[in-house]
């Protein structure tokens, strides 16, 4: 995961650090100086966003200048994963989590004599 912050303005001592929880455990952590962006390893089971799963994780993000919080705040993320795929037709297929995104239909018009 990466996040990018945007500060006003960025001091020498500044840095970001966003803690990335699943429920009440933290799961994954990040840190960045200078404004950075702050890459996060996030675990190899993650929790994959879909519509019949809707998972989000909670990050808490907060900027430090030396030993002092300067700013907090809450916020949201979902994994997903896009991507496409022929299918045994040779059409290219969009795809949510290496699932098909939309149902494959038939369609043959009637011929009206």
């Amino acid at each position: 995961m990466k996040v990018q912050p945007e500060l006003v303005s960025a001091n020498k001592d500044d840095y970001v650090k966003v803690d990335v929880y699943e429920g009440d455990k933290l799961v994954a952590v990040g840190k960045s100086i200078n404004g950075e962006s702050v890459e996060i390893e996030m675990p190899t089971d993650v929790k994959l966003w879909s519509p019949d799963s809707p998972f989000l994780y909670t990050l808490k993000v907060t900027l430090t200048n030396g030993q002092k919080i300067c700013d907090k705040v809450e916020s949201y993320a979902a994994m997903r994963k896009y991507s496409t795929r022929r299918d045994e037709s040779g059409i290219v297929r969009l795809e949510l989590n290496n699932q098909a995104l939309f149902p494959v239909w038939s369609f043959r018009p009637r011929l009206v004599a």
